[in-house]
């Protein structure tokens, strides 16, 4: 699907984050099965085929509102490294030593969601409504409509 993800959405969140002084990215995302991380096998050929980042729940979710007709924005918080770029001794030969590669706890993971992502999300979120109802009622002002305030 090559436009799961509205254009008009995406450039008023850019906007919405660099108002808030919220860094993003932007990239490729695929999408896996799961319930597991990827395999080593499946983080190269996902690096092959041009994938930054992988998921496995957002991308059905997406695909049937989209399908529906539904316009789609996705935040991802990236919760696990790629060993191919991070550990590349454990992926390149070191597999089959029995060597463990490192990978995030889920506390480790629940205390970034709670420490960053959740107050960043906020704020970007509080930014784009906000530049969203001005925007609205500018674009009422323009038709010769009374502008209203909302609550």
């Amino acid at each position: 699907m090559s436009d799961a993800y509205c254009p008009r959405l995406r450039a008023a969140a850019s906007m919405a984050a660099e108002g808030a002084g919220v860094p993003l990215r932007r990239g490729v995302f695929a999408y896996v099965g799961g319930p597991t991380f990827e395999t080593p096998a499946e983080v190269r050929l996902l690096k092959v085929l041009g994938a930054d980042a992988v998921a496995m729940s957002s991308v059905p979710e997406v695909t049937v509102a989209r399908h529906v007709g539904i316009s789609c924005l996705g935040f991802s918080m990236i919760s696990n490294i790629c060993l191919e770029t991070h550990h590349p001794e454990i992926l390149h030969g070191d597999e089959l030593s029995g060597e463990k590669p490192p990978m995030a706890e889920h506390l480790d993971v629940l205390k970034n969601v709670q420490e960053y992502a959740v107050p960043n999300l906020k704020k970007v979120l509080r930014q784009l409504f906000t530049a969203q109802l001005q925007g609205e009622v500018v674009g009422a002002r323009r038709n010769g409509e009374a502008a209203t305030s909302a609550k």
